[in-house]
């Protein structure tokens, strides 16, 4: 599965990317009428890439999955930063919308914490504890030379997390900004990367990023659900050969 996409559209994962075209699958559209809490299903994405500050996805949706956007005065915020509400090229497509920012990156044993503040009422809080789970390619690693796979797969070896309901995926990248990826899936230790997908692919630099993707549904929130995925990511900067 290969694709070409503007690297500032990559920065957010493939994960992401499948939720949209479930969303363009069911038809859904943008809602604007003020939902109440208990009416709208709340998604939550963290990229914590070790390093830097954390980008922050927030979405809200009505139970038949329309996306909400606030303009009734709501606001979304993440550790005091307001999150803006992002309806670029691809999101239009599929009338997908979400509230993003970056923020400062929390420690280790830190938390971040989501608030909705609804128009004339208190903020409603979500915590979002650090998953401290960074991931360690074992080979590729950084800095490494990699053959353009053109029969066998490219194998990736990483240590496992252990961690449960957790998934890992990789995404490939050249510096021509040639894209492919696998799909989520539970650690073994290795991910495979079929050679057909590298189609396109030239050498030179580039980048293999492995997502860990741990997934929290927390309850007790006056939310319809609260689903967070929070991804430990790990860019390779690699040389295609």
């Amino acid at each position: 599965m290969g694709i070409a996409l503007s690297r500032q559209w990559v920065r957010g994962s493939v994960v992401m990317l499948m939720g949209m075209a479930l969303i363009a699958i069911s038809g859904c559209k943008t809602v604007t009428a003020p939902q109440t809490p208990g009416a709208m299903n709340v998604y939550i994405r963290l990229d914590d890439y070790g390093q830097g500050t954390t980008p922050v996805v927030v979405r809200f949706s009505t139970a038949s999955f329309d996306t909400v956007e606030f303009v009734s005065g709501e606001t979304v915020a993440c550790d005091g930063t307001f999150l803006a509400y992002d309806s670029g090229p691809i999101q239009r497509l599929v009338n997908y919308g979400a509230y993003t920012s970056e923020v400062a990156r929390q420690p280790a044993n830190g938390a971040y914490t989501i608030a909705y503040t609804p128009a004339h009422a208190a903020a409603i809080t979500i915590p979002v504890k650090v998953v401290n789970a960074p991931v360690k390619a074992i080979q590729p690693v950084n800095g490494a030379t990699v053959a353009i796979p053109t029969t066998d797969p490219l194998k990736i070896q990483y240590q496992p997390s252990g961690l449960d309901n957790t998934t890992i995926l990789a995404i490939a990248q050249d510096s021509r900004n040639h894209i492919t990826f696998t799909l989520p899936l539970g650690e073994t230790g290795t991910l495979s990367v079929q050679a057909s997908q590298f189609s396109g692919f030239q050498p030179g630099p580039g980048t293999l990023s492995l997502v860990r993707v741990t997934t929290i549904r927390p309850g007790g929130t006056p939310f319809r659900s609260v689903q967070i995925d929070y991804e430990n990511i790990a860019k390779l900067q690699i040389v295609w050969q």
